[in-house]
């Protein structure tokens, strides 16, 4: 479902322009329209964390994984 008030992002968008976006309207998905608003693609939460977080992030543990979370 795509919501037409919500503006779209762009192939060319950056990072930083993608996370902003995702945290100003709280979404877990958001669509990739071309200049005719015609759906490429779709960029998700976990294709954020995959360009945010560290290559080896798996391989570590938290610093503070012996604590509850809250």
């Amino acid at each position: 479902m795509l919501d037409k008030d919500l503006p779209a992002l762009s192939p060319e968008d950056d990072l930083e322009t993608v996370t902003r976006y995702f945290a100003t309207y709280n979404l877990v998905c958001g669509p990739v329209l071309d200049e005719a608003r015609h759906l490429l693609g779709a960029v998700t939460v976990d294709d954020l964390l995959d360009h945010l977080l560290p290559d080896d992030w798996r391989e570590s543990e938290p610093e503070d994984a012996d604590q509850p979370a809250h």
